[in-house]
């Protein structure tokens, strides 16, 4: 037998075993990606004896501006939710597992879904945790605790950081009666941070320690707590607060509309913002919404507590409310039925949401093609000036800003995309000498001040483009959509946005 005839007969052997592994590997379910969340997580609300789905709440708190919680597991006695994409959350954000339902995870609303029918109403424990990272843990037991739950506690305690290896050290459960839930009132691992939503009254929750107890689970933690965390799961009413971080037109209430998106494509749903602008957390239980006056029948919104300064988003088609396209109103109304809030719109375009923002220190209501449901709006500046330099293509579209008509004044970088402006209009445009009022979110980077481009309008005794003197557009240059421009890289601009 020749050598190159053995040759061949080795190649096709190797060939058919690389084959056969590929198989076996393309066959093999994939693992999820385990990742560290740099965040604290704590339960923050367990409910399980409800009479239509079992649920918990949790809360993250990290010094990141955004939280990716892929990875994330949930163990009662084994893992029954992983999360297994994607799953981008903010500081303060209160995220709701449901039990018993298949529907769809929603990054928008905060909301996780798995089809197990519930939690064991007797003796149980839930944890969450990531890897072999835990993040929180709670238990409960009603007697007789059989002989493999008391053998297997210890075990889960001790890796869980529970105060005690015994299972009777856990919620008494008939201590919880059918729709009632535990809520958590200051952090910590023992029984004293919970307490029956039904059983607390103002006097006990005024009275609770002074001095936060600190989570056990802190290794990867980069937030810290106090009581002040958990204090809103109150069923007494919460009082309002006098401070107005956005102008209601209508009351002085806590919960106001931020933002609303009467017109999604076809795989999207129309969505309203709501916010809270008090100190306090409000529940938002027998809230009302609706569209024009005589449009249609208030509909009650969810028991959810909203946090101070946080924002939610209502899945109107949920809520089986329906935005007409040229012109509508949303109105918001207490529970007393009393109008907390209203706004009204005309001439809405598809994909465009209706945001209220503050700018120069004014709060205005502006369509805009980038939605920012569950986050701030953004807060805009309006610099006066001079170009001087002609924009260019370096990663992202810029050009140079001088303040007032002085050419040695201090320069204001302005970036834009787009979105804004097309690049060919932009360079007919944005010509150096040319005056005008540049407005957007305003930022400072290794001493460099930046100006993201939001709308701008140039003074009329000099050439206009043709789109019209006065523009609107957003960029997505400092946030997610930045990927649109990573294929252009400049030193200099990785040094001031990073890399997308």
């Amino acid at each position: 037998m020749n050598r190159p005839f053995i040759l061949s007969i080795t190649i096709l052997l190797l060939f058919c075993k690389q084959f056969s592994l590929a198989t076996t590997i393309k066959d093999s379910p994939a693992t999820p990606e385990t990742q560290t969340i740099q965040a604290s997580i704590l339960l923050n609300e367990i409910s399980y004896k409800n009479s239509s789905a079992d649920f918990i709440t949790f809360k993250v708190k990290s010094d990141l501006a955004q939280i990716n919680l892929k990875g994330l597991s949930f163990y009662s006695d084994k893992v029954f939710k992983i999360v297994e994409t994607n799953f981008v959350v903010k500081n303060n954000d209160l995220v709701t597992l449901t039990f018993n339902s298949d529907q769809e995870d929603s990054e928008v609303e905060h909301k996780l879904y798995t089809t197990i029918s519930g939690l064991t109403s007797t003796t149980e424990q839930i944890t969450i945790l990531a890897g072999q990272h835990y993040f929180d843990f709670f238990c409960w037991y009603q007697d007789p605790v059989s002989k493999t739950e008391q053998t297997e506690f210890p075990t889960i305690a001790s890796a869980a950081n529970w105060p005690s290896d015994n299972v009777n050290s856990c919620f008494p459960s008939k201590s919880l009666k059918t729709d009632q839930s535990l809520v958590r009132t200051k952090t910590g691992i023992n029984l004293d941070a919970w307490q029956v939503t039904s059983d607390e009254t103002e006097e006990e929750t005024s009275n609770e320690a002074d001095a936060p107890t600190e989570s056990p689970y802190t290794e990867i933690n980069t937030a810290t707590f106090d009581d002040q965390d958990f204090a809103g799961n109150k069923t007494e009413a919460t009082t309002k607060s006098t401070e107005k971080k956005n102008i209601s037109e209508y009351t002085d209430s806590p919960i106001i509309i931020t933002e609303v998106y009467p017109v999604p494509d076809k795989t999207e749903f129309e969505w309203v913002e709501l916010f809270n602008r008090s100190d306090q957390t409000v529940d938002l239980a027998k809230w009302q919404i609706d569209d024009a006056d005589g449009s249609s029948k208030p509909k009650a919104l969810a028991a959810l507590k909203l946090a101070p300064d946080a924002y939610t988003v209502l899945n109107l088609k949920t809520l089986k409310i329906n935005l007409n396209n040229s012109s509508d109103s949303v109105r918001l109304f207490t529970p007393n039925e009393e109008l907390a809030d209203q706004v009204d719109y005309e001439e809405a375009t598809k994909k465009s949401t209706y945001q209220l923002q503050e700018i120069d220190g004014e709060n205005e209501w502006r369509w805009n093609n980038l939605a920012s449901p569950g986050t701030a709006n953004p807060t805009l500046t309006t610099i006066t000036g001079k170009i001087t330099s002609a924009p260019q293509f370096e990663k992202i579209y810029h050009f140079d800003l001088t303040e007032g008509d002085a050419d040695n004044a201090a320069k204001t970088l302005v970036v834009f995309d787009e979105n804004l402006i097309k690049g060919p209009q932009a360079e007919k445009t944005f010509l150096p000498g040319r005056t005008g009022k540049f407005t957007g979110e305003l930022s400072e980077a290794n001493g460099q001040q930046i100006l993201k481009l939001y709308q701008f309008e140039l003074n009329e005794n000099q050439e206009v483009s043709e789109n019209n003197s006065y523009l609107w557009g957003l960029t997505g240059i400092l946030g997610g959509t930045g990927s649109y421009f990573a294929y252009r890289k400049k030193a200099w601009i990785i040094s001031l946005f990073g890399k997308f």
